[in-house]
């Protein structure tokens, strides 16, 4: 993700981003080569389908189109900021980034869609310089109404095929069947009556309070040679299949939040940076943790605890304006200012234009 200045700046970039792609030299003419296979095959399998940009006369083609073919999708809106103490940057929550996404998703590459939040945004003597096609209204996965869009034309000339609804309508049918999946494993995991999340911190709390009751030392109370129990090792096999594709640096920031939570010590010979080994001691001691938690739960009635439940909320508002440019590249860069924010996220369409 990219910060900016200001919300004209970010729009800005994801102009300057697609005229920087085109007249870059790529040093080889098969990427433009497979964006025509990949249409013409499109084309061959859907009738109604007509090639954007394989059929252009070749002098047509080099003046619009050349290499990469990036999307980018651009809204505007509050977002939750929260420090990474590992990576020292910043990482953003919330709506916005997720509408930003959205819009993303649905974009053929080297198209700019922007939300009407962030449109709307810009004055009127900004949106005076800019070229822009509105798309009417635009439905998004997970947003409960359609939203208006408009296509920043940051080449002109370029056409593109529809937007792409029925990746948005694929992603549907999976979050539907996660759901149903979810549901089912989670009437397993409240097979105890009132077995909710705010009793599981109470029966930690309580567990905590056992162990503070009968021991003084936490180093080396869950090693690796600590037997789990058969809750424990689910759960350890859980995590371990979770982040098995995290590298270790990942991995280390997700376990640390649970360590923290769960009051596991971290074991002594893990440095600042965790290997393989101690990522894998990490999580049994966290397996080791949460077992006990469970195990302890089931020996002792929670019905009459339930009323002890307490609200929390994992982010805080950090009041500063975001306009997210949004797609799945890795690399990210903030301003670093407690102020207006705008991100930017980039994705490379490498099967469809």
């Amino acid at each position: 993700m990219i910060a900016s200045k200001s919300p004209f700046a970010a729009v800005q970039l994801a102009q300057e981003l697609q005229l920087r792609f085109l007249h870059h030299d790529w040093g080889t003419n098969a990427i433009d080569e497979s964006y025509q296979q990949f249409e013409q095959q499109r084309a061959e399998d859907d009738s109604d389908y007509t090639p954007p940009t394989a059929r252009l006369d070749p002098k047509v083609y080099s003046r619009l189109w050349n290499g990469l073919r990036v999307r980018v999708g651009i809204h505007t809106g509050l977002c939750d900021i929260r420090r990474d103490e590992v990576t020292k940057g910043y990482d953003y929550y919330g709506r916005t980034s997720n509408m930003a996404a959205r819009t993303e998703s649905v974009g053929n590459g080297g198209q700019v869609l922007m939300t009407t939040a962030a449109y709307m945004s810009l004055s009127a003597e900004e949106r005076e310089q800019i070229d822009v096609t509105a798309l009417g209204d635009v439905p998004l996965r997970g947003v409960p109404k359609p939203v208006e869009m408009y296509q920043l034309n940051a080449v002109p000339g370029r056409t593109f095929a529809g937007l792409r609804l029925e990746h948005e309508l694929l992603n549907d049918d999976e979050d539907q069947t996660t759901t149903s999946c979810s549901d089912h494993s989670s009437s397993q995991l409240n097979a105890v009556p009132g077995r909710t999340f705010s009793v599981l911190r109470l029966e930690l709390e309580l567990l905590n309070d056992d162990e503070d009751q009968t021991t003084t030392s936490c180093s080396d109370h869950s090693s690796s040679r600590t037997d789990l129990s058969v809750a424990a090792q689910t759960i350890a096999a859980s995590l371990q299949s979770l982040l098995g594709t995290f590298t270790p640096a990942q991995r280390q920031k997700a376990l640390i939040p649970f360590c923290e939570r769960w009051r596991v010590p971290l074991p002594q010979k893990v440095g600042n940076v965790w290997d393989d080994d101690g990522c894998q001691e990490v999580v049994r001691r966290v397996a080791a943790k949460v077992g006990r938690v469970m195990d302890f739960g089931t020996r002792k009635p929670s019905s009459s605890v339930t009323s002890l439940e307490r609200g929390g909320s994992l982010f805080s508002a950090g009041g500063a304006a975001a306009i997210v440019l949004a797609s799945s590249s890795s690399s990210s860069s903030v301003d670093g200012r407690c102020g207006t924010v705008q991100l930017i996220d980039l994705e490379n369409d490498s099967t469809t234009s």
